[in-house]
C-alpha cells in the first residue's frame, strides 16, 4: 500500500508493474472499463530496486491464484468445472 501511495497508483497497478519489470508477461483480466484503463496505466512509473526487493519479500514460495499441491484447491477447480454457474473461482 505504501509503494502504491508513493506512486499515486493502486496496489494492483504496482503488482502489474513489478511483474513487468521482472520480465513476466501479464494478461490482466477485467470486464470493467475503468479497470481496463487502470491496467494499462502502468507504463508511466517504475519501481526502484528497493521497492522491487520489498515486494519480493512478500513471496510465500507457492502459487497465489491456484496451488495444485493443495487438495482443497484441486477440489475447488473440479467443482467449478462440473458446475461453473453455482461455483466460482
Amino acid at each position: 500500500m505504501a509503494i502504491a501511495r508513493r506512486h499515486g497508483k493502486t496496489p494492483a497497478q504496482v503488482i502489474l508493474r513489478w511483474d513487468l519489470q521482472q520480465g513476466v508477461a501479464v494478461i490482466p483480466k477485467s470486464v470493467h472499463r475503468e479497470r481496463m484503463a487502470e491496467n494499462l496505466a502502468v507504463w508511466d512509473f517504475a519501481l526502484d530496486e528497493g521497492e522491487m526487493a520489498q515486494i519480493a519479500t512478500l513471496d510465500r514460495g507457492r502459487p497465489t491464484l491456484l496451488d495444485p499441491g493443495e487438495p482443497s484447491e484441486v477440489k475447488r477447480v473440479y467443482d467449478y468445472l462440473r458446475n461453473p454457474v453455482l461455483t466460482s473461482l
